[in-house]
């Protein structure tokens, strides 16, 4: 009996000591369990904080870039518009050059047509002012050359020396029919037939020098024969016409 108990004691004994072997066991099981859940937790934690930070950095990294991107577009752009700029301005700057260059010489050529035209328009002035100016020069000569000797032969013929008024009177004529002095010229014809008639007279009356007579007739047929070939001869033709009729008459006495 006494050995049954001890038995069944020592049996309980050990099934008490398995039960906290057991429970030490799974106590053990537990803090290793639960290490392992920590870990597991930790691990968990840092993916998690590791994901965080990324996403963190990601997100800085995008904003970032979407701030960067636009600084850097526009800096290109501006550099580009600089650029472009640069060469708009350097094109323009050339077109203006050429058109200037193109205008200067376009004035140039201009100018020098205008000056050509304005120096040749007034060598014409000047010339037909110059040319105006010697004609009337010269028919105040010839007009003053013509009363001169008109006078001339006026105070021959007062003085009763016709052969000379008519030589002076045949100038004076000639003076006058080259300016186209119509009347006066033909006032001289009138005065060289009325001096050599006055002439013709004195020498029937009282002859003198045959050779002075001879020479006058010869000075008035020049003077009728110069006459006729005259441009203006047909201002004097009917007069110069009297003067020949009047003249054959007096070379046969």
């Amino acid at each position: 009996m006494t050995d049954s108990l001890q038995v069944k004691h020592l049996t309980e004994k050990i099934e008490l000591l398995q039960l906290r072997f057991d429970s030490i066991a799974n106590n053990e099981t537990l803090r290793q369990l639960e290490f392992r859940i920590n870990e597991k937790q930790e691990v968990i934690s840092q993916i998690n904080d590791f994901y965080d930070s990324a996403w963190l950095k990601l997100l800085f990294v995008i904003s970032l870039i979407g701030v960067a991107i636009p600084m850097i577009s526009q800096y290109f752009q501006k550099l580009n518009l600089k650029e472009l700029a640069s060469i708009i301005q350097k094109q323009t700057e050339d077109n203006f050059s050429v058109k200037l260059e193109q205008l200067e010489k376009s004035n140039k050529t201009e100018y020098d047509n205008k000056l050509r035209e304005l120096e040749q328009s007034n060598k014409e002035d000047i010339k037909k002012s110059l040319d105006s100016l010697n004609a009337k020069i010269r028919i105040s000569h010839l007009n003053a050359e013509g009363s001169l000797f008109a006078a001339q032969a006026g105070r021959c013929y007062a003085g009763g020396d016709f052969n000379q008024a008519c030589e002076s009177s045949m100038v004076a004529c000639e003076y006058y029919l080259e300016i186209g002095q119509k009347e006066r010229a033909i006032t001289n014809i009138e005065n060289v037939i009325k001096s050599i008639n006055a002439f013709e007279r004195d020498e029937n009356e009282k002859p003198t020098n045959k050779d002075i007579r001879e020479k006058l007739h010869t000075s008035i047929n020049k003077f009728i024969s110069k006459s006729k070939t005259h441009k203006k001869y047909h201002l004097i033709k009917d007069h110069v016409e009297s003067l020949e009729g009047i003249m054959a008459e007096h070379q046969k006495e």
